[in-house]
């Protein structure tokens, strides 16, 4: 599904104007949920459509489903936390640090020679690393951002729209690139040791690594994994019956990936694969006391879950942004949120809310940009550490919504 065709079938409900402008930043929840790419564009979306925002609070049990695929792996033990390694500090599994009280925001620096519209496309566990994108004139080629510890470097991706999605703590990272944009061919490609190269996979589409280095993401518009960054492709499972399309989006470290799948002219509704291989649907959540419409699984980490829902009631489309919490079987919506971006394994988020925001239980704390008064979706956040001290991702440089640029927020 290309970003037009999402975009359509994202507002397809709204066919009447609201009375006023919409609360909601559309194009985000457009760009953040298309099939083909993740790249942010910073558009106007006043005026689109009538949308509401919901919370519910639930508790699900999974059922295992008949449908199992080929084991891949076993089950892998949870990593030890990154940041706990190099610091030589307790692991946050055992311990959940109290939440920021505010967080300050400063721009990423830029290479010299590049422009400044630039955006964050992904970041590590440990806050360490920090990928994105520039969009320098004059045909080069060298558009790929990685921040270490704040020192800019840039890399070089063949195809057009190129971007990397994840990285690992060790400064792995993978991501995408069209090698045939008029037909819309992807190619998967990792970054190490400051060089690009192709991963293996016809028209596929690599969206996040683990520490691990399991990559996920897609093969021919199905999802997929590979074991390693080198190895060839393996299809995850897919329900009963033919043409089922989507992607594994994000894979935690114990090896459960989440993903969405649609079939058809249906709505993307989320799944799981456990380490075993089995496919399981994501609980579907409630919204004004009906099941969601669509609903997805883009973000994993520590057995925390995150995505986006809608509901359609007449010519209205009600946003809302739920969160499952596999060990234990709740599920919850992040409150006053549309878009959860990134969860950390204490299941905090960074989130698009009416502001956007550091949720960390029922503290919000907010993301300020580069100006005092912005637009609402003039402030994106991306990623958020594991403890909750670093997020990224991209401001509005003039505060209206216009051209992006790459920033830090630095929590305590």
């Amino acid at each position: 599904m290309d970003r037009d065709r999402y975009a359509a079938e994202l507002l397809q409900p709204l066919v009447r104007e609201p009375a006023g402008p919409s609360q909601v930043d559309i194009a985000q929840a457009i760009a953040d949920g298309e099939r083909r790419r993740r790249t942010v564009r910073l558009v106007s979306a006043g005026g689109a459509a009538a949308v509401t925002v919901l919370a519910l609070v639930a508790v699900w049990t999974i059922a295992r489903p008949a449908q199992e695929a080929a084991p891949f792996g076993g089950v892998t033990p949870p990593l030890p936390d990154p940041a706990a390694e190099a610091t030589g500090t307790p692991s946050a599994a055992a311990t959940v640090p109290a939440p920021p009280a505010s967080c300050t925001v400063r721009r990423l620096p830029m290479p010299a020679g590049h422009p400044a519209k630039s955006i964050v496309t992904g970041g590590d566990p440990t806050g360490r690393y920090i990928v994105g994108r520039s969009y320098p004139k004059g045909g080069r080629s060298d558009r790929i951002l990685i921040w270490d510890r704040g020192k800019v470097s840039t890399a070089t991706m063949t195809g057009a729209d190129p971007q990397l999605s994840d990285v690992t703590s060790t400064g792995v990272a993978v991501g995408s690139s069209f090698v045939n944009s008029e037909d819309l061919v992807t190619a998967a490609w990792v970054y190490r040791n400051g060089k690009i190269t192709r991963m293996p996979g016809e028209d596929a589409e690599a969206r996040a690594i683990n520490e691990r280095e399991v990559v996920v993401g897609s093969v021919n518009g199905r999802p997929a994994m590979w074991r390693s960054p080198t190895s060839q492709p393996t299809m995850l499972a897919t329900p009963d019956g033919s043409g089922w399309q989507g992607w594994a989006a994000a894979v935690d470290e114990d090896g459960t990936i989440v993903g969405r799948l649609s079939r058809g002219n249906s709505w993307d509704q989320a799944y799981l694969w456990r380490p075993d291989g089995t496919l399981e649907a994501l609980p579907k959540p409630t919204m004004n006391g009906k099941p969601a419409t669509t609903y997805t699984a883009d973000a994993i980490r520590n057995g925390w879950v995150a995505g986006w829902s809608a509901l359609d009631e007449g010519a209205t489309r009600h946003l809302a942004a739920p969160r499952w919490h596999l060990p234990t079987g709740e599920l919850d919506m992040i409150d006053r949120s549309v878009i959860v971006n990134a969860v950390n394994r204490n299941g905090w988020v960074v989130a698009e809310t009416d502001e956007a925001s550091l949720v960390a239980g029922d503290r919000y704390v907010r993301l300020p940009g580069l100006h005092d008064a912005v637009s609402l979706r003039a402030v994106i956040p991306y990623t958020i550490s594991d403890d909750g001290a670093t997020a990224a991702g991209q401001a509005s440089l003039t505060g209206d919504g216009g051209d992006p640029v790459a920033v830090v927020w630095n929590c305590r």
